[in-house]
């Protein structure tokens, strides 16, 4: 739970953005806010939290519950976004269990020689986890642009993790280089090295990347659908 207090304005938006954006990162089952010490100066404030969700409702897909919220709350917009509660009790007793949920993860060093163990971990979780056919091979191909998109672009190792929810596969690659990848056109490329982020761009339902709010680290992610 984020219980902040003081005033919400124009210097401190940024804060409390990047706040509520590394409680998601971490994967709670939610990210509820206690507005009951929170001074609201401006109703174009309240964006903060639309922005929050809509850097997070793909992935890492962690609801946002707004909790103890002013009646001027309710007249606005956001609800589309986020859920509202009169307490932060009410807000916790709606945390709906989340649906079963598989991750798995992995740590490779850097250096290409890292990847085909890692595809070959990915492999493994399909297998373990009942995928089979085309899904299969299409989060493996994303899985391994990513990777790859690591490998070429940082000095960085790289942190794998997968997640299987309610038939979306989610592959996201961690590393310490906090600069976005860009998508290029392979064609200006004489020695084009894979499809990179156009493929997983085809491939994937959504796709992103989340600069950690420190500025040191990014998660690239992207959400395919197995049929599932």
């Amino acid at each position: 739970m984020v219980s902040p207090t003081g005033v919400l304005d124009i210097s401190t938006y940024a804060t409390l953005r990047d706040i509520l954006l590394k409680c998601a990162i971490d994967q709670p089952r939610a990210v509820v806010v206690d507005l009951g010490s929170l001074e609201i100066s401006g109703e174009s404030l309240l964006s903060v939290f639309a922005t929050v969700w809509l850097r997070t409702c793909d992935w890492p897909g962690v609801p946002l519950l707004l909790a103890a919220c002013p009646p001027e709350l309710h007249g606005t917009a956001l609800h589309r976004y986020v859920a509202f509660h009169d307490t932060v009790d009410t807000a916790v007793a709606n945390i709906h269990r989340p649906p079963p949920t598989r991750r798995a993860h992995l740590t490779v060093p850097h250096g290409v020689a890292s990847l085909p163990h890692a595809r070959a971990f990915v492999g493994e979780i399909c297998a373990e986890w009942d995928l089979r056919g085309y899904a299969v091979a299409e989060i493996q191909q994303v899985a391994g642009e990513l990777l790859d998109n690591t490998m070429q672009h940082t000095n960085s190792e790289a942190r794998l993790r997968l997640e299987l929810r309610r038939g979306l596969f989610t592959v996201a690659v961690g590393d310490d280089d906090p600069t976005p990848p860009v998508a290029r056109d392979p064609g200006a490329d004489p020695v084009p090295r894979g499809m990179g982020l156009l493929l997983v761009a085809e491939f994937a339902k959504a796709w992103g990347c989340l600069v950690d709010p420190a500025g040191e680290r990014k998660v690239v992610w992207a959400v395919l659908r197995t049929g599932a």
